[in-house]
């Protein structure tokens, strides 16, 4: 029997330290699950913005909207004066265009009447001079 005390006595101890050996390896994988199920909220917590961080970025992108829209109104009146000055300035042109054609008509007609006037005076000149040889 006493072979078989050993024998059982050895088996105990080796049951006994493969028993340690499970409870230690399944503590030491809970620390390691905890340890990982901490760093997965931590991760997800740096992940995951704020609901301040998500009104700032709203914020921002109200903020650039208007801006946008004043430089889009600012283009538009800009454009606008362009229009009007380039308007104003082609109605300038052809007002000056109109008035140096009215001159030109003006002194054209002057010429014309000056020329015919004096035609007409040289026929009248020769009227009586051809009347007066006529028979």
């Amino acid at each position: 029997m006493a072979k078989s005390t050993n024998l059982s006595s050895g088996l105990e101890s080796l049951i006994g330290t493969g028993k340690d050996i499970v409870d230690d390896v399944l503590k030491q994988a809970g620390k390691i699950e905890k340890k990982a199920r901490k760093q997965v909220k931590d991760t997800a917590k740096r992940a995951t913005p704020s609901n301040k961080q998500i009104k700032q970025v709203d914020d921002a992108v109200t903020k650039v909207s208007k801006d946008a829209k004043k430089v889009q109104a600012k283009a538009t009146t800009t454009a606008t004066k362009a229009v009007k000055k380039a308007s104003t300035n082609a109605r300038k042109t052809a007002t000056k265009g109109v008035k140096k054609a009215s001159t030109t008509a003006k002194s054209a007609t002057k010429t014309a009447t000056k020329t015919a006037t004096k035609a007409t005076k040289a026929v009248k000149r020769c009227t009586p001079a051809a009347n007066a040889r006529t028979p």
